[in-house]
């Protein structure tokens, strides 16, 4: 599709569920504590509105524990997301245009939560999409967490398991 089928970008203005039109997935915002689930940003860092929207060329964000800022479309691709679906991904982005979060990747490092956070806004995907969120685990920021599941797969097909693990 060009860019004339794109759905137009929609404002979030508070918390609730906001589903784009097309878009493979919804996301529900929360405004609360820092026991919140999904992924959490410091809502008082952030520039209201907040816009979700489609990709566009050119996004860029900055994912927590990463190095620096780098094209979403390399990040997409790097998390294995399936072409067809990149373009149906809801971004979620400020008002000033910095990108936050899409669902799939790791949040942006922008308004993090520190521990000032008093207000904290939490993210989930909600809504049929084949892109499981990243699991966001303190421990785990060093690695883009390939290794584990390269385990994963090696414990569940080996046959000296005794076949404690048939499907």
């Amino acid at each position: 599709g060009g860019a004339g089928d794109r759905p137009q970008p929609m404002l979030v203005p508070t918390e609730g569920t906001y589903a784009l039109p097309g878009a493979a997935a919804s996301l529900r915002l929360s405004l609360g504590g820092p026991g919140g689930e999904g992924v959490l940003f410091d809502a008082d860092a952030l520039s209201w509105p907040l816009v979700l929207r489609a990709r566009r060329p050119g996004d860029r964000m900055r994912p927590r524990g990463g190095r620096g800022s780098r094209k979403l479309s390399d990040l997409l691709i790097d998390a294995k997301v399936p072409r067809a679906e990149r373009d149906r991904l809801p971004v979620l982005a400020t008002s000033a245009g910095v990108v936050l979060y899409v669902p799939g990747l790791r949040p942006a490092a922008d308004a993090r939560p520190s521990a000032q956070t008093s207000r904290y806004l939490a993210v989930t995907v909600v809504g049929g999409t084949a892109v499981a969120p990243p699991h966001v685990d303190s421990r785990e920021t060093s690695s883009c967490g390939h290794e584990s599941h390269e385990r994963d797969i090696k414990r569940v097909f080996d046959p000296r398991e005794n076949g404690r693990n048939t499907f």
